[in-house]
């Protein structure tokens, strides 16, 4: 891993082929090395993504959205316009402007391939663990 500079407060490092920009010293550790393998437990998917959660060495808990476009002109528009970098401008947009939206903490490309890094709210739950509790407990509260 090498620091290269500073950009909108994250900082831009290289990591096994990968350029990313992140905002704190610990949230590639502990799980970038094996992201492959956290894949498998995925949070959601579908042929083009996938996202995981996973935990930083310093314990703080994260989703990632590992982006994988299909096809020919999939990866060439994701080559010039990583699906990525979009929602990572749009974050940018949205904190200037102090609009509440997600954390993003780091963001990452590899050729056509990008990931996204958010900080997972205390406290949060999955919707299907939602609905096989307090929706099947109380049908009218949903």
């Amino acid at each position: 891993m090498s620091i290269v500079e500073n950009f909108c407060g994250f900082r831009i490092e290289k990591h096994h082929g990968w350029t990313w920009y992140v905002s704190g010293p610990d949230i590639l550790e502990n799980w970038f090395d094996h992201y492959r393998e956290l894949e498998k437990h995925f949070v959601k998917r579908n042929p083009v993504r996938c996202v995981f959660r996973t935990v930083s060495s310093s314990g703080a808990e994260y989703f990632v959205k590992h982006d994988r476009p299909h096809g020919l002109a999939g990866r060439i528009r994701a080559w010039f316009q990583p699906k990525g970098k979009s929602e990572m401008r749009s974050f940018l947009l949205l904190r200037s402007r102090n609009v509440p939206c997600a954390e993003y903490v780091a963001y990452g490309w590899h050729g056509t391939e990008s990931m996204l890094v958010t900080k997972a709210l205390k406290g949060y739950r999955s919707c299907l663990e939602y609905w096989y509790t307090e929706a099947a407990e109380n049908p009218d509260a949903s």
